[in-house]
């Protein structure tokens, strides 16, 4: 029966890619006229030599670039190897819940939080008391992630509005951020948000990379659920790019606001950027880490941070088509490929 189990689920997963691959490829050849068989060959190729997934194909225009530019990209294949080489004494479990670091970086948080276990309802009357309004969001990290503004009246039972949270599996509250007075004109009703890619080697932080994440037409400014991203130079701190959505739409102005989005420039971003060297410096064992920064009236502030960053190799994003994975093979002091080695 086991084995039956096994062979049917391996069965659907076969299926389910042989179908994203379709559905890319289609894509691919709409959007550049090439012709689809042809298309599905390369995204095959791309995966086997590359580590590429058929999603970044389509995304990053892998089907634009040469194969000595395609060596150069960070893809979903060689950034898992990057987070073995970096990341491999990590804590997975300090990782799957929120709050663990919530609790390791309190005091750089800038907002009260409470974790709803089932049996703190008073804790949580007492924060609704002290916050009629607040943020709703998963704890936990690999389930389905959600977020929500909940804001309370006089009608609202505490006990009705726990068990509704608790249901939706919305069980990590937190206090509203109030951000800085540009970045909220950008697009107020979302926190919108620098994201720096950060890697310690040898007990030196280097900054890697640095997007905007900004939200439209929500409170969430996260690529995948209708958000969009912009890259920032990092010796500057101003937007060098539309800001470009999952559904491959480039806006050089936000859609709600009208303020411009290329040459925006990042308030106080020369302290963003020491605030994040400080954060990266204090994480034990994690040497390889996204980091979700918000710009408040009184500095920075930590949002998140994950030990699996996302790269956005966009086409807008890349200087002469060229990826990252040269600079962290520099870093690294190796080939990404050609060694086993333990980082010291």
């Amino acid at each position: 029966m086991r084995d039956m189990l096994k062979k049917t689920k391996k069965k659907t997963e076969n299926e389910k890619t042989i179908t994203t691959l379709q559905n890319y490829a289609t894509l691919v050849s709409r959007k550049n006229h090439k012709n689809r068989l042809f298309v599905m060959k390369d995204m095959m190729k791309c995966k086997k030599i590359y580590g590429c997934s058929y999603q970044e194909y389509y995304y990053y225009r892998f089907d634009t670039l040469t194969d000595d530019e395609r060596k150069t990209y960070i893809t979903e294949k060689k950034n898992q190897l990057l987070q073995k080489e970096w990341n491999q004494k990590a804590d997975v479990t300090f990782w799957n819940h929120k709050t663990a670091l919530y609790q390791q970086f309190q005091n750089d948080l800038n907002r009260e939080f409470l974790l709803l276990t089932g049996d703190n309802l008073k804790e949580f009357t007492k924060f609704c008391k002290k916050n009629p309004t607040f943020i709703a969001k998963t704890n936990t990290r690999h389930s389905h992630h959600q977020i929500r503004k909940v804001v309370l009246n006089e009608h609202m039972k505490p006990e009705k509005v726990y068990e509704s949270l608790l249901e939706k599996n919305l069980n990590l509250l937190e206090t509203e951020l109030q951000q800085e007075a540009k970045l909220k004109e950008l697009y107020p009703k979302s926190i919108n948000t620098i994201e720096f890619i950060t890697v310690k080697h040898k007990g030196k932080v280097h900054i890697t990379s640095a997007v905007l994440k900004i939200g439209n037409g929500s409170i969430v400014n996260n690529l995948y659920y209708g958000g969009m991203v912009a890259k920032i130079d990092l010796k500057t701190g101003i937007v060098v790019t539309p800001g470009l959505d999952y559904r491959d739409h480039r806006y050089e102005k936000h859609p709600s606001t009208k303020t411009k989005i290329v040459d925006f420039e990042i308030p106080e971003f020369a302290v963003i950027k020491q605030y994040v060297l400080n954060l990266a410096l204090k994480m034990k064992n994690t040497n390889y880490i996204a980091w979700d920064i918000a710009l408040c009236d009184d500095g920075p502030t930590l949002v998140d941070a994950t030990m699996t960053p996302i790269w956005y190799q966009f086409p807008e994003f890349m200087d002469q088509k060229k990826g990252k994975l040269p600079q962290m093979e520099l870093l690294l002091g190796h080939k990404l490929e050609e060694s086993k080695k333990k980082p010291k």
